[in-house]
């Protein structure tokens, strides 16, 4: 395949010249060649591409096809996406609502905003440790404290971690899948697939702390989708002084089985985390948390 400057030139760079000489020499837009109109096609605005099954039925047939949508992500940077698309999900005849989810909220990115700190407590709420309790480190400040570095990652390089100190401190998020296109007919359409939710936490040479977190699927008004449900996970950890940073996680596997239990309520994520210092120490010497994560990720069906 050919790229130039992100443009798909796929199909157009094929088409014979020849064949639109004479008459033809002049072309209207409902005259193009199909490849050169998929081209144009596919650099309309998000809100523009919505309206083209709307204008005839040949653009309506384009609208439907994979390969329209593949140009559409090319065009946009996003083959690296395109290429972790589930073939279940290119059969589904819902497949394009998909296709522009991914396109207009990029929801297979993390979710979580403001995952360690960079601006500040953005998108988190104080549950304690509001006042004196909570700080921003930097990592690169602390290295002398710290038993290791954080892990090289290639999607979050930042270096930032939130500190707690000798008192209680905890924080939420809550996180609306709604708002990043995740709706139920696009939730249905990726079945099977995978929530991911994860962080890093790591403790100062010489300060034992505790950590805790809680993590779950909640309705649309905010309520737990099912009191007994698989669907939260809850930890506290009593982590020595100089334990290295440490990956918490949790795989949400959504299938055949349990769809139709999860998705018709779901709509919100939420994330609880926390520690304390559990020594003597006075000051921010309690745990260290950092890239807190929530992922979407398809699997075959």
């Amino acid at each position: 395949m050919a790229v130039s400057g992100n443009i798909c030139f796929e199909e157009a760079s094929n088409l014979n010249p020849s064949k639109y000489n004479g008459r033809n020499r002049h072309l209207t837009f409902s005259r193009l060649p199909i490849e050169v109109l998929e081209l144009v096609l596919s650099y309309f605005d998000n809100e523009s591409l919505l309206r083209i099954s709307e204008v005839c039925q040949t653009w309506c047939q384009l609208f439907h096809t994979q390969h329209f949508w593949r140009c559409v992500m090319l065009n946009r940077g996003l083959m690296k996406q395109w290429d972790k698309i589930s073939s279940h999900i290119k059969n589904h005849p819902d497949f394009w609502q998909v296709y522009y989810a991914m396109i207009k909220y990029r929801f297979l990115n993390n979710l979580v905003r403001n995952p360690s700190g960079s601006e500040g407590f953005t998108g988190w709420t104080f549950m304690s440790g509001e006042l004196g309790g909570w700080t921003v480190e930097n990592e690169t400040d602390y290295v002398n404290i710290l038993p290791t570095p954080l892990p090289l990652d290639p999607e979050d390089n930042s270096k930032f971690c939130f500190a707690t100190n000798q008192f209680s401190c905890s924080k939420e998020q809550i996180i609306d899948l709604w708002k990043f296109g995740l709706t139920h007919p696009v939730l249905r359409a990726c079945v099977p697939f995978v929530i991911s939710w994860s962080e890093w936490v790591t403790t100062p040479l010489g300060h034992p702390g505790i950590y805790e977190a809680k993590v779950q699927f909640l309705d649309t008004d905010l309520g737990h989708i099912s009191p007994y449900s698989p669907y939260e996970y809850k930890v506290r950890a009593n982590l020595a002084g100089g334990t290295p940073w440490k990956l918490f996680s949790r795989n949400f596997v959504i299938n055949w089985k349990n769809a139709h239990e999860v998705i018709d309520d779901l709509r919100y994520f939420y994330i609880y985390h926390g520690g304390m210092e559990s020594g003597e120490g006075q000051g921010h010497w309690g745990p260290k948390i950092a890239r807190t994560s929530l992922k979407i990720s398809f699997i075959d069906g």
